[in-house]
């Protein structure tokens, strides 16, 4: 008899993380297309003030703008620019929640265990967690529950998620979480953490 080596669990994390890679693929192109467009219009607008078509930026008689031609292209950009890093917030929630979910599958594990109750039990299965599981895991919480100690637990260990230049002892956002500048390089590397942190086709040693 052939022996059955398909794992179920492995194939679950697999296929919740390609919804969540096609999920994110298909927003960032949807809003890199409307960035694209927005950036049309600029160009446009920007020629037409050059060939006298446009009267271009107004000022009164002191000099302060009365009348600026690109100030709704710009709010356009910036809120693509917050859409996408929203986007991607949503997709590390799904992520580290599909990785908690199959988890506990696999572990036997149904209440509300800690996230070192449930890393325990899979290191018992051979699977060990890498560092960058645990700063997702911080991420979230802070996406989550939008305090100052979970913000300042995230800063501790990856300061480049957050805005450049944001110190969290003299700068304090309406939302603690608005400081989050998540990138795609960071949804890719939490991704690359989920799957080296779960179950595989392959069985891992029990060491």
């Amino acid at each position: 008899m052939v022996k059955f080596s398909f794992n179920v669990f492995a194939y679950d994390l697999e296929r919740a993380i390609r919804i969540i890679r096609r999920g994110l693929d298909a927003a960032e192109r949807a809003l890199h297309d409307e960035e694209e467009a927005v950036s049309r219009q600029i160009d446009d607008l920007k020629l037409r003030i050059e060939n006298g078509q446009h009267p271009g930026y107004q000022v009164d008689n002191e000099f302060h703008v009365i009348d600026d031609p690109f100030e709704f292209h710009n709010y356009d950009l910036e809120t693509i620019e917050e859409t996408q890093i929203e986007v991607r917030k949503a997709m590390l929630l799904a992520l580290y929640h599909a990785w908690e979910r199959v988890a506990r599958d696999m572990t036997g594990l149904k209440g509300n265990e800690s996230h070192q109750v449930i890393k325990e039990a899979m290191a018992a299965q051979g699977v060990e967690q890498v560092d960058e599981l645990d700063h997702l895991r911080k991420t979230v919480n802070l996406i989550k529950h939008n305090s100052e100690p979970k913000m300042k637990a995230l800063w501790k260990v990856r300061q480049d998620l957050f805005i450049n230049g944001f110190n969290p002892d003299m700068h304090f956002p309406h939302d603690w979480n608005d400081a989050l500048r998540i990138t795609s390089n960071h949804v890719t590397s939490f991704i690359d953490a989920v799957i080296a942190s779960g179950p595989t086709q392959e069985p891992r040693a029990i060491t």
